[in-house]
């Protein structure tokens, strides 16, 4: 889920930079959903009767705003071929002047690779403001789909359970949140001076979280840069619960093919090739691929 936006100061191509890869407009959806009413994935109408966010006309409005975006070259003209890393390569370029972050962890890496090809700092921007201000989660909150699992089916599971085991043991989370010793931090014998080579280090490969790790010296400066923690107060401050649920395993199918039909709409709609008109015709065929039953069942649950 993402923690803030970061911005360049310097004159860019184009607005804001973000990956189409998965749905395409997600990570702009964290940024406005709540501005235009979309707090959660369901939401009560004022009938008192539970909704799909991606059919109200909440998100008919938003998708007409991103529509603007996009023909005023504000949003990344190739945004839907964008990939995490090619997202964040034009804003190190300083073609975009947003590019919206994912973790504490992950802003710190901006900052730092920013710094390096930019000589930039970057300033943490809190979420649009509207009917609403939040930061809408990323995750499903039914079933987080991040994490680590051992297979039932692996022959090495104890030595599996080790590693994690180690991982966040006191000398595992030495290790995660300081790097190689002599490589990306080092002993004086009073402090652990963090290296040049330090921002190289991944710290968040097994969680940006830093609960639990207390090293038994000082460090000779923050593990994180003020941007990154300033976003991650963000996260916290912004943050809104989702409200929704585990779709039914018999209605899974329909799911899927009417979420495939929703990126196809809006994929359309912000980029021109349908006019924004064409949302009605959507949240018809939404209806009509299993909507209303979902949205029956919605009802049942979300009480």
């Amino acid at each position: 889920m993402p923690s803030s936006r970061t911005s360049s100061p310097r004159k860019a191509k184009f607005g804001i930079s973000v990956t189409g890869a998965t749905n395409g407009v997600e990570e702009l959806d964290a940024i406005f959903d709540a501005a235009f009413g979309n707090t959660s994935t369901w939401i009560k109408g004022a009938d008192g009767q539970w909704g799909y966010s991606r059919v109200q006309a909440s998100e008919k409005a938003k998708l007409e705003f991103y529509a603007k975006l996009f023909k005023e070259g504000l949003l990344d003209p190739e945004y839907l071929t964008k990939k995490w890393d090619s997202k964040e390569q034009v804003f190190y370029e300083g073609k975009a002047g947003v590019v919206p972050g994912v973790a504490p962890g992950s802003i710190d890496v901006y900052v730092n690779k920013m710094l390096k090809a930019q000589n930039t700092d970057l300033v943490p921007l809190p979420p649009a403001k509207g009917k609403a201000q939040g930061l809408t989660p990323f995750v499903d909150v039914t079933k987080e789909p991040r994490g680590f699992a051992i297979s039932s089916t692996s022959k090495v599971k104890a030595q599996a359970f080790a590693i994690l085991d180690f991982m966040w043991s006191p000398a595992g989370l030495k290790l995660a949140k300081l790097g190689i010793p002599g490589v990306h931090s080092i002993d004086d014998g009073k402090q652990y001076v963090l290296t040049d080579k330090y921002p190289e280090w991944p710290i968040g490969w097994f969680g940006d979280s830093l609960n639990g790790f207390k090293p038994d010296k000082p460090l000779s400066r923050p593990i994180m840069n003020p941007s990154a923690v300033e976003a991650g107060a963000m996260a916290k401050k912004y943050m809104l619960p989702d409200k929704t649920f585990l779709i039914p395993e018999q209605y899974v199918t329909n799911w899927d093919a009417m979420t495939n039909l929703y990126k196809e709409y809006v994929a359309d709609i912000v980029t021109g090739k349908k006019p924004i008109s064409a949302f009605d015709e959507f949240v018809d065929k939404w209806n009509k691929a299993g909507g209303v039953e979902v949205t029956k069942y919605a009802n049942t649950v979300l009480k």
